[in-house]
């Protein structure tokens, strides 16, 4: 077990070696982080609320693409020089990470209270999320993953402390954010414990944009909702750094060739059911499965935020954030030999950047090469697999450690 420790340390600390070169990069030129789409949002809402969306760039996948209640998180970076702003959010970006890694310690302390925690364990997984490739992805490119990450997480702590109003009030505003966060809370109002916090969240999440609407006004709804969601909903970005359920099925229908191609496709009509079919199965997992009477909640908390850069049409790799809780969770605290060490190698396999062709691995042929294009899709599949018959498992049981 020492060895198995010493080993993920030192794979993680050359990752840290091996990111100095993003991290010096996007420090140099922070105008092409995703921070300077945000800037520039907030910018445009305090001269004219109604110029929020910039359609054509926005169609492009290369304006701002949230919800129009999102850009609240961004306006009080407005108040500093771009320069300050962009260092400012790189620290809260950093620090909600660690937000979001203490969240689920202490959920699993809450939850095994009676048994004697191994602090070891729980630096071995604070170890893995922090020293993953999708965590220096979200940093570098200024990325809001970890805070979505913390509020998430930090919505089911405080609503296994009994404060469900606070806790479902993070949970919405996640939500607004990115909307994906929705299939946590569908798993929420499954589980008996974390039921109120999900019916605050709902109302929260309603009230929030009428409360908002002297800054965040309804034509902004209007332009995101029934005009940009539905058509962006139709187009994809076919690039490696895309490993979404939806982005994986249309590079498979391209010839090889094409699959390190960076292409704009309109997404064909099967895919996107294929894309909404896994969705309701998944949402019907959580709520009329064994699963959600699991005792783990952590468990099954880490399982529905690890679909969404699957479900999600632009999956791309620094979304996979939202999945390295689980693999890391697997990886210390799972029982099953197996789930534990195909959590090791899909860690293993989310290290490598997605957007790296793997040119050196040619000399093995070109088979390993074209099926490990599909890492960071077929990672976080194995291992959701495991979780789920985990969780199943874990009905009338409860983990050690």
């Amino acid at each position: 077990m020492r060895l198995y420790y010493l080993l993920l340390a030192c794979l993680s600390l050359l990752l840290l070696w091996e990111a100095q070169d993003l991290i010096k990069f996007h420090s140099a030129f922070p105008e092409k982080s995703d921070f300077s789409v945000y800037y520039s949002a907030v910018e445009r809402l305090l001269n004219d609320s109604a110029t929020l969306y910039e359609f054509e760039a926005t169609l492009n996948f290369a304006g701002y693409t949230y919800p129009p209640l999102s850009i609240l998180l961004f306006v009080p970076f407005a108040l500093f020089d771009y320069y300050p702003a962009f260092i400012l959010f790189q620290s809260v970006i950093a620090v909600a990470l660690v937000v979001a890694i203490w969240c689920a310690i202490r959920i699993r302390q809450h939850i095994f209270s009676e048994q004697i925690i191994d602090h070891s364990k729980s630096a071995l997984f604070a170890l893995l999320v922090l020293a993953s490739g999708p965590a220096f992805l979200t940093s570098v490119s200024g990325q809001v993953n970890s805070i979505v990450l913390a509020l998430c997480l930090g919505a089911v702590f405080l609503g296994m402390r009994q404060q469900p109003l606070l806790g479902g009030s993070l949970l919405a505003f996640a939500c607004w954010i990115k909307i994906y966060p929705v299939l946590l809370l569908v798993a929420m109002l499954s589980i008996k414990s974390l039921r109120r916090t999900a019916f605050f969240s709902i109302v929260t999440g309603l009230l929030l944009p009428i409360a908002m609407l002297p800054l965040v006004p309804l034509v902004l709804y209007d332009q995101y909702f029934l005009h940009l969601l539905p058509i962006m909903g139709g187009k994809i970005e076919s690039a490696l750094s895309n490993q979404s359920i939806t982005a994986t099925v249309v590079r498979l229908s391209l010839p090889i060739d094409q699959w390190r191609a960076w292409l704009r496709i309109d997404v064909p009509g099967w895919i996107r059911v294929l894309n909404a079919s896994v969705l309701v199965a998944v949402l019907a997992m959580f709520s009329f499965t064994r699963i959600f009477r699991s005792p783990d909640v952590l468990l099954v908390t880490l399982l529905a935020l690890a679909f969404i850069p699957l479900i999600a049409p632009l999956g791309w790799a620094h979304s996979y954030l939202f999945t390295i809780p689980l693999v890391a969770y697997c990886a210390v605290y799972c029982e099953q030999f197996a789930i534990r060490l195909v959590a090791v190698v899909a860690w293993l396999l989310l290290l490598v950047p997605a957007y790296s062709t793997l040119d050196p691995l040619r000399q093995f042929g070109e088979l390993v090469v074209e099926v490990l294009y599909f890492r960071y899709f077929l990672a976080a599949g194995v291992v959701i697999c495991g979780a789920t018959l985990w969780a199943y498992h874990t009905r009338n049981l409860s983990p050690t450690g």
